[in-house]
C-alpha cells in the first residue's frame, strides 16, 4: 500500500499495456474478450489517449524529451492465434499500431494454438513483429550458456523465416534479474520490456521498461492514473 501511494503521488507518465489472447474461453486467466478489447479502445479515443508505436516511446526516452501523458502503447505477447484471429481485426478497425513478441518455437513447430510464420507476415503488415526467446523458457533457471543457445536459435530463425530483424525483447513470463538482463542486451535490442506494473517517462530504463497486463476483468482507468516511480532498486547481490 505505501508503495502504491508513491506510485501514485508522483508525475503521470505514458502507459504500456501487454495482451496474450483474445475471445479465448478456454484460457481465462490470460484472456480478454473482444467485448472488453473495444470499450477499451473505445476508451482511448474518446478521452484523449493516442495510441503509439513502441518504437516512438523509445525514441522520445532515448532523445530525453518529455513524454506525453496521454501515450499508451499496445503491446501483445506468444502470438497466439486468437490474435490474428479475433482482435486484429479490431485493432485494424481502430487504426491502433501494436508490437507482438513472437514465442519463436510456438511458429517453428506448428503448434496448434499460435499463428504460423505465414500469419505472422500478414499480421507484419499492421503491427511491428518482435522477440519473445525461442522456447520461451524460465530464463531465470536457465545458465548463461543455455541462456544464450536461446537467444542465438531463436533470432536465427525469427531473422531467416521473417526477414526482419527484431528491435525490441519481451522477457518470457516477464521474468528476469540482472545476469538474465545483461545477457540480453548483449543482442543488441533497442529496448527491453517487462510486465510489472508501471508507467513511463523520460527516466526510464529503457532496457527494463514497464508493462502492466490487461488480461481478464481489469480496472483500465486506475492503470492509467498509475505513474513513473523515480526510484533506484537495490538488491543483494550474494
Amino acid at each position: 500500500l505505501w508503495l502504491s501511494s508513491i506510485c501514485l503521488s508522483l508525475w503521470a507518465d505514458a502507459h504500456i499495456f501487454v495482451y496474450h489472447r483474445f475471445g479465448d474461453t478456454k484460457h481465462q486467466s490470460t484472456n480478454t474478450s473482444i467485448e472488453v478489447l473495444k470499450k477499451e479502445f473505445e476508451y482511448f479515443r474518446t478521452n484523449g489517449y493516442r495510441v503509439v508505436t513502441l518504437s516512438k516511446l523509445v525514441k522520445t526516452i532515448k532523445e530525453g524529451k518529455s513524454v506525453p501523458d496521454n501515450w499508451v502503447v499496445l503491446t501483445i505477447d506468444d502470438n497466439f492465434k486468437s490474435f490474428y484471429q479475433n482482435a486484429l481485426p479490431i485493432f485494424k478497425e481502430f487504426d491502433y499500431p501494436f508490437s507482438l513478441f513472437v514465442y519463436v518455437k510456438a511458429t517453428q513447430k506448428h503448434y496448434g494454438d499460435y499463428t504460423s510464420w505465414k500469419e505472422l507476415k500478414e499480421i507484419s503488415k499492421y503491427g511491428s513483429l518482435e522477440y519473445h526467446s525461442y522456447s520461451h523458457p524460465h530464463m531465470t533457471h536457465l545458465s548463461d550458456k543455455e541462456l544464450r543457445y536461446d537467444f542465438e536459435k531463436g533470432l536465427k530463425l525469427f531473422e531467416s523465416r521473417l526477414g526482419i530483424k527484431p528491435k525490441f525483447f519481451a522477457y518470457p513470463y516477464g521474468e528476469y534479474d540482472s545476469r538474465v538482463k545483461k545477457i540480453a542486451k548483449e543482442f543488441g535490442f533497442k529496448a527491453i520490456v517487462n510486465q510489472n506494473l508501471g508507467a513511463v517517462s523520460s527516466k526510464s530504463d529503457i532496457f527494463d521498461i514497464d508493462r502492466i497486463a490487461l488480461v481478464g476483468k481489469t480496472d483500465l482507468k486506475r492503470y492509467l492514473r498509475y505513474k513513473e516511480l523515480d526510484a533506484k532498486w537495490i538488491e543483494p547481490l550474494t
